[in-house]
């Protein structure tokens, strides 16, 4: 009974867990894309007006920093995945 319950434990967080590592490559995404518009704003906002360039310059930063995040985030969740696919073989056996 306990080795089952376990098991179907572990099965429970290995679906969660898919669920949330494919959310964070979404918010990967976004963070991409938000320092790629950035980086135009920090190369060329100055043509429109110089302030433009200071808040994309942080925008940059800002995103970039996230973007490091959420790939850190997403290395670790597929650690963590792997080692919980690695229990449900074991226990298989």
């Amino acid at each position: 009974m306990n080795q089952s319950m376990s098991r179907s434990i572990l099965k429970q967080q290995a679906v969660t867990q898919s669920k949330l590592f494919g959310n964070l490559k979404g918010w990967l995404k976004v963070a991409l894309n938000i320092s790629s518009l950035s980086l135009v704003l920090a190369l060329f906002g100055s043509n429109i007006h110089p302030a433009i360039q200071i808040i994309g310059t942080v925008c940059l930063v800002l995103s970039a920093i996230s973007a490091y995040l959420i790939g850190y985030a997403l290395k670790q969740g597929r650690d963590n995945l792997n080692k919980i696919f690695t229990l449900l073989e074991k226990d298989k056996e």
